[in-house]
């Protein structure tokens, strides 16, 4: 059975990191690089690691976030573990990477392969329960920006842009990468009612540190911060039925 590597930035995720926890269970190793956040997400992320030892926190301290540093883990930390491990995963917290059998088709992973995920939106009234929140997608609408490269053999060289949307993918020893696509299914949970919309994008906002304030990462949220109904209601009348996605016995 092959093993994967898990690699996922963490800062103020605590409502929807119990969620995260709980879907993957499945992976051998999970790394959260933790860029200072100031609610109980490291907390949550210790109790966990009483019953999980695979739980490994990276704590950076900064007070702020440079979309290039999470960058740099994305690109490289993982690399030091290609002795231990065949797939790396790549997912923010509020990122569900599915498949119906999951553990299989990672399994089925072959050399050189990397996978583009197929992103939806998932649209909810509130956040839901850590024990139904699959089960309960009803509404979503699909989002192409979030059709990107999260699932790979972990002997490829990815260079991630910073937001992780666009990678280069590179083979050892001159070999070609080889992307994959529908397979995986990128459900993004951040469109839980306006109140949920409005509290993330506020922390992710005033996160950033300068040099991400002069490329413009995550200019976006203030907007959303300002209008977080106007948002919400927009994306909410936009979105339809992707139910059938975890449905027919699938979670």
């Amino acid at each position: 059975m092959k093993k994967t590597l898990k690699i996922t930035p963490i800062c103020d995720d605590e409502v929807f990191l119990p969620h995260h926890l709980k879907y993957y269970d499945f992976i051998d190793k999970h790394i959260f690089v933790d860029f200072g956040g100031t609610d109980s997400s490291i907390d949550i992320l210790k109790k966990a690691q009483q019953s999980n030892p695979n739980i490994e926190i990276v704590q950076c301290k900064a007070p702020q976030v440079r979309h290039d540093t999470m960058s740099l883990f994305k690109n490289h930390y993982y690399k030091y573990y290609r002795q231990y491990y065949d797939i790396v995963i790549v997912a923010d917290v509020d990122e569900i990477i599915y498949h119906p059998n999951i553990k299989q088709a990672l399994n089925n992973t072959k050399p050189n392969n990397y996978f583009v995920n197929k992103g939806f939106q998932v649209v909810m009234d509130d956040v839901p329960d850590i024990d139904t929140f699959l089960t309960d997608i009803k509404l979503g609408v699909e989002d192409k920006t979030f059709n990107k490269p999260s699932v790979f053999d972990i002997n490829l060289d990815m260079y991630f842009r910073p937001g992780h949307h666009v990678c280069f993918p590179v083979a050892p020893n001159g070999a070609q990468a080889e992307p994959i696509y529908d397979v995986f299914y990128l459900l993004h949970y951040k469109y839980l009612g306006a109140n949920y919309l409005k509290d993330i994008s506020k922390k992710r906002f005033s996160r950033r540190k300068e040099y991400s304030k002069r490329i413009g990462h995550s200019g976006h949220y203030q907007s959303i911060v300002e209008r977080p109904q106007d948002h919400f209601s927009e994306i909410k009348n936009s979105s339809y039925d992707i139910s059938w996605i975890t449905s027919k016995n699938n979670v």
